[in-house]
């Protein structure tokens, strides 16, 4: 992984602590209560393998095609929430895109704050025997990690130049980003 992944990597995990510490009294027993969260536990343990399986490189160019597919699908997702219709999907090792009968900022904005194949994981989770979620967390944490490690940092994206630019699209993606990380971090508490 490089350098620069695997600091924005912390700074995430760290941020996780900011939605759990506000709902605590005193730090020491937040410390208690986020050490003993066992979902929590397995949830950053699947972000910090992540930094073991992008080492291998049969999953790190697996993961940056899942990567990329999930960047694709979540634009064409969204596009189908605002009523468009998917002309065609291309994703290869290249690079990808889609079209769409309809497009505006939010739908070419999606991909950098909706990590949709952890949100698809931790949905699944829900419906799981017990015995499952803990393999449930670790990879919804994985593809978490790897989601904030392919967005970040947002590189010249088409996507973000033409939804305002650098001014307008960094703000409201790091602010939709918190949000996101607070609603996994309560479906994982």
């Amino acid at each position: 992984m490089k350098p620069y992944k695997t600091k924005v990597l912390f700074v995430i995990l760290l941020m996780m602590l900011i939605p759990y510490y506000v709902c605590e009294a005193d730090f020491l027993s937040f410390l208690k209560n986020f050490i003993n969260n066992k979902k929590m536990m397995y949830f950053l343990l699947g972000m910090v393998s992540l930094l073991i399986v992008y080492k291998l490189p049969f999953f790190q160019k697996w993961l940056d095609f899942l990567n990329l597919l999930q960047h694709e699908l979540v634009h064409m997702f969204v596009a189908g929430i605002f009523g468009s219709t998917p002309v065609a999907i291309e994703v290869n090792d290249k690079g990808g895109s889609v079209s769409t009968t309809k497009s505006n900022f939010i739908i070419r904005l999606s991909p950098y704050f909706l990590p949709i194949f952890c949100l698809l994981i931790l949905g699944i989770s829900l419906l799981l025997y017990d015995d499952y979620k803990p393999a449930a967390f670790i990879l919804a944490g994985l593809f978490y990690g790897d989601f904030i490690a392919n967005t970040f940092p947002l590189n010249n994206q088409p996507d973000i130049q033409s939804s305002g630019g650098r001014l307008i699209a960094y703000p409201l993606i790091c602010v939709l980003n918190l949000v996101v990380l607070i609603g996994i971090v309560q479906v994982v508490k």
